[in-house]
């Protein structure tokens, strides 16, 4: 005969036996899941394209195991030496296809110079860069201040290079944020032909450089490329736009007059039409 108490330690044993039985579940499962993560680095803020990868701080998350994780970084100290290839988003896995050996093939400056120009770089003040409003992105006339070596001229002004771009401002190749935060960089790296590369470098050794900004859509040549004492204090007439480096001339379909300029393109002369309406 089966006692009450024979049957109380059946039960117990068969719940203990049930209790282990799920506690080995939950551990099976546990360990399966966590087997189908591992841990990768990612960065902890954005980089930038061309930063070097020594310069950010890597923290370590889990990510799914898949199939292709060898195409993403998984430990950041094997690739101190490398450089972003691209932007790179924080706390998101890198590709390995985004990180490059070396810096010069991201170069940015490089990147935006067309066939046929160059790239130079000129010391500027904040007098010169229009108090910090000349940067990267925009486009200036440079100007040339130097005492002549006519003294009934005195000191003179002259436009050396016009529609320039600005490359880079500080070695800053992003436009500004912010453009209510005026910066007044030490350097400014121009695009320019080459003939006004050696035009600016020339007049850099002989006078003092600076710029005159110029409005995002104006692409307008100038009427007027000198100016000295004489000039302004006497009222005779300032240098017109009738330069050395005019390379054709020619009538338009209007009957105006208009002249090949350094840059390859047409321009009204407005000189040659001021002589004609004498």
């Amino acid at each position: 005969m089966v006692t009450p108490s024979v049957v109380l330690g059946v039960v117990f044993i068969l719940s203990l036996l049930i209790f282990k039985l799920r506690i080995g579940e939950n551990q099976v499962s546990a360990t399966s899941i966590d087997t189908q993560f591992v841990m990768i680095d990612v960065p902890t803020r954005a980089v930038a394209k061309g930063e070097s990868l020594k310069t950010v701080v890597f923290s370590k998350i889990k990510w799914p195991s898949l199939s292709d994780n060898s195409k993403y970084l998984q430990n950041s100290t094997a690739y101190g030496a490398y450089y972003a290839n691209n932007d790179l988003l924080p706390y998101a896995p890198i590709p390995l296809s985004s990180l490059i050996a070396s810096s010069i093939d991201v170069n940015a400056v490089v990147e935006n110079i067309p066939v046929g120009f160059r790239a130079i770089t000129v010391k500027v003040d904040i007098e010169s860069v229009v108090e910090g409003w000349a940067q990267t992105g925009n486009f200036v006339d440079v100007i040339v201040l130097r005492q002549s070596a006519d003294p009934e001229r005195g000191i003179e002004a002259k436009l050396i290079a016009e529609n320039v771009k600005i490359l880079a401002a500080g070695a800053t190749v992003e436009l500004a944020n912010n453009p209510n935060l005026a910066h007044a960089p030490t350097t400014v790296t121009l695009l320019v032909t080459q003939e006004d590369a050696l035009k600016i470098r020339t007049a850099s050794t002989v006078g003092k450089l600076t710029f005159a900004l110029r409005g995002m859509s104006d692409n307008s040549p100038s009427t007027t490329v000198s100016m000295n004492q004489k000039i302004l204090l006497g009222g005779t007439k300032a240098g017109s736009y009738g330069r050395n480096e005019r390379r054709a001339i020619a009538k338009g379909p209007d009957g105006k007059t208009y002249i090949l300029d350094s840059n390859a393109e047409w321009i009204r002369d407005l000189k040659s039409e001021e002589t004609e309406d004498l």
